[in-house]
Formats: structure tokens, sequence, C-alpha cells
């Protein structure tokens, strides 16, 4: 048997059907159940642990506000103001949670309890993605297994936000826009909704959005990028006119109210840029590696992982000299996250741990379609995958380990207590 050979039987043989004691199991089935296994033990930890490991104070937002639309007080945190102080998929999600008649089901744990199904569904359009850009079934599940096992991604998938619904919205997108970007997709307005839906799941996502459009532009001509932008424009448009007649501005004015108040207490004229310049350098070096890679105290490998990751990307498109569904979809995403921290870190000067989630799949997919080229020119599939894996691994131990011991939001605990406190000790109506 050749290295070739031998190289494809190892990375296909993971999807292939396993026999256990006499019970055959599907490989990625398992890893979707697995998955969703962990997220549901997230989000049904005791109240303290949710609060200080996985719900960061926004997600209460959502609460807050789903209730008063379900108890007829409005689109609103207070009862009295009308919001649109959100992203509208999640939101609806939590709403309908909150309206269903569930006695003794607390709709905050089923609303994490969707996200993570939704979440963990989104294995399936990573290992498709994969697939497609590798044509290697192993090397598909392995990336699977990573983003459904990976304490990153599960614990942004049931923090309460719409984080997890919009990552598994980002990665059927880019799946759907790799089929239209290699000419498998028989009608472009699939891409369309799915941009629509992505939008809607988070709105600053149309930055992956926008470059996909462009590469469809410029790969499959006018009448197929129009007709996705169309479509997208039309499945987003109800929303966009609800925000601006009932707040007066298309966007979110909580996002708005955040620059405002920290662009007022930094630096002015002069200063502005190069203290810009450090957010960004900081969100580069230490918070994208310790948000979504390594435990803080190795930030520093993570940044050099983030270098190695991009001119590795970079190497890629130089090699293939043309734009196809790996390059395309390579650049769309390096190109949202980096054009995501830009806007956060660097404009609004206000970064937070659930903006840029969309890294680690960058990451695996760029490590699968890396140890596939590597493959195709050496014949060293085996060693080149198992080295991405370990890599992947080592990320998660650190990560998990880190996490485990340090709650990211220990300091809500205080919040909790108060909040405990006042509900023991004042009238319903009085906060």
């Amino acid at each position: 048997m050749s290295p070739m050979d031998r190289a494809a039987t190892c990375t296909d043989a993971l999807g292939r059907a396993y026999a256990i004691r006499g019970i055959r199991i599907k490989a990625l089935p398992a890893i979707i159940a697995i998955a969703f296994a962990l997220r549901l033990w997230l989000a049904t930890l005791p109240l303290r642990s949710l609060v200080a490991h996985v719900t960061p104070d926004d997600a209460f937002y959502y609460f807050a506000i789903a209730r008063n639309i379900t108890n007829g007080r409005g689109v609103s945190f207070d009862g009295e103001v009308t919001t649109n102080g959100f992203h509208p998929l999640w939101m609806a999600i939590v709403t309908i949670c909150y309206a269903l008649p569930s006695p003794g089901i607390d709709p905050m744990r089923l609303a994490l309890a969707v996200s993570a199904a939704i979440s963990a569904v989104g294995a399936i359009a990573l290992y498709r993605l994969v697939e497609g850009l590798t044509h290697r079934k192993g090397f598909a599940l392995a990336g699977a297994a990573v983003y459904a096992l990976h304490p990153a991604v599960a614990l942004q998938s049931v923090n309460g936000l719409e984080t997890g619904i919009a990552l598994t919205a980002l990665l059927f997108c880019a799946d759907e826009f790799r089929r239209t970007l290699d000419g498998d997709a028989p009608v472009p307005w699939r891409l369309g909704v799915a941009g629509g839906l992505l939008v809607l799941a988070r709105t600053d996502y149309a930055l992956f959005f926008v470059p996909m459009l462009i590469f469809v532009l410029w790969k499959r001509g006018v009448s197929r990028a129009v007709q996705a932008g169309v479509v997208a424009a039309a499945v987003t448009a109800p929303w966009f006119a609800w925000s601006a007649l009932a707040t007066g501005s298309l966007f979110q004015t909580s996002g708005e109210a955040v620059p405002v108040i920290v662009h007022g207490s930094g630096p002015h004229g002069a200063d502005a840029v190069p203290h810009a310049l450090r957010l960004l350098r900081t969100a580069w070096t230490s918070d994208v590696p310790a948000f979504y890679l390594v435990a803080p105290d190795l930030h520093w490998w993570g940044a050099v992982a983030l270098v190695c990751a991009g001119l590795a990307i970079a190497a890629l498109v130089v090699r293939r000299r043309r734009i196809d569904g790996a390059t395309g979809v390579l650049m769309s995403l390096a190109a949202g996250v980096v054009a995501l921290t830009i806007a956060h870190a660097g404009v609004r000067w206000y970064f937070r741990d659930w903006y840029v989630p969309a890294i680690l799949p960058l990451l695996i997919i760029a490590g699968a379609v890396l140890a596939a080229s590597v493959s195709d020119r050496w014949q060293r599939a085996t060693p080149t995958g198992f080295a991405m894996l370990a890599l992947a691994i080592g990320s998660a131990a650190s990560f998990g380990w880190h996490e485990y011991r340090n709650p990211r939001y220990e300091f809500q605990l205080d919040m909790l207590s108060a909040a405990q406190w006042s509900r023991s000790n004042t009238p319903p109506d009085a906060m």
C-alpha cells in the first residue's frame, strides 16, 4: 500500500460506523450527542456556578426583556421604555421559552438548553465545511470533535447571549458560501437566507457576510451576488424597520451608548489613535488568546499560534493562486474576525469575550486545510493531522483547566447575593 493510500485509509476510518459490543455507532451523531451533553451540563449547573463560570450579566438583559414581553409590558427592559438592545433571533427564542406553558421548568434554563442543542448542531455545519474543503472525512470528524468538545466553544454556547446561535448560523452560512463559490449550490437565494439569518443572529456578523458576497461577485458574477444580497436584505428588513420606527435607530442603541461613555472618559485628540492601537494590540496578544485558546498565563503562546495561523492562511491562498471554496472561506472568516476586532477594540474601545468566538472554527478549518495541503504535496496526512489535533487538545486542556480553577465571572456572585437579598427583603414592586 502506498503512503497516500495508507493516509487516506487512516483519515477516512473515523467516518465509518464502529461496533462496540454489538452496537453500531456513527461517529458524527456521537460527536453531536456528546457536544449537547457537555453544553446541557453547563446549562444546568447550580445557579452560583452558572453565574460565576458561564453567564455574564449582559445575558440577564435578554431574560428581563423576554419576561416583560410575555407579561404584556412591551419590548422593554424596565417595562416602560422600548428598547432594541438585543439581537432578534436569540430574543425570539428566549421569548418563546418564557411564553411556553411549562410549569416547573425555569424558562432561563430552557433557553440555555435550546442554545445548547443549536450549538451542538453547529458541529454538522463544521463537518460539512471541512469535508467539502479537504475531501477527507477523518479531518472533518476531527474538526467537528474539537468544536464539540473545546470548553471555550461550549461555554460561549450557553452563556445566555446570542453567541451560540450566531456561531452556528455563521458555520451554516460559511458552508452555503463554500457551495456557492464552488458551483455546488443550484440557487443563490439559499446563501441569501443564510446570510440574513446570520445578521439576525448577531448584527455585526454582517462583517462576515459582506466579504462572502464580494467573493461571490468576483467568482460567480453580479447576478448571483445581487440575488443573495437582495434575499438577505429582505430577511432582515422587518427587524431594521421595526428598530428604526420603535427607537429611531437602525442599530442597537445599547451598542451605540457604550462608545459614548468609554470615549468620553478616555484620551482625546492626538492621544486617541495611540490608545486605540494599544487596545488592538492587547486584543490580539492577550484578550483573544485568553478568551478562546489558552490559559491567560500562556497568552503569548496563543498569540504566536494566531500569527502562525495567519501566515499559514496567507501561504495557502498564495499557493492556490485562485479563489475557490477553501481560500474564500478562510479569507472571509479571517476578514470578519479582524474587522470585528478592529470595530470593537479599535473603534468602540470596548472588547468582550463573546465578540469573536469564530476564531476557533477559523483555526480548525485552517488546520484541516493545511494538513490536507501537506498531504497532497508530501503524502504525510496522518502525522500532520495528529500534530494539529494534539495542538487543539493542548489548547482545550489548558483553557478548560484554567476556567475550572478561575471562574471568569466570579465578581458577579456579589451581584447575585445582592439581588437575592433584595428579593427577600423588599416588596415585589420596589425595584
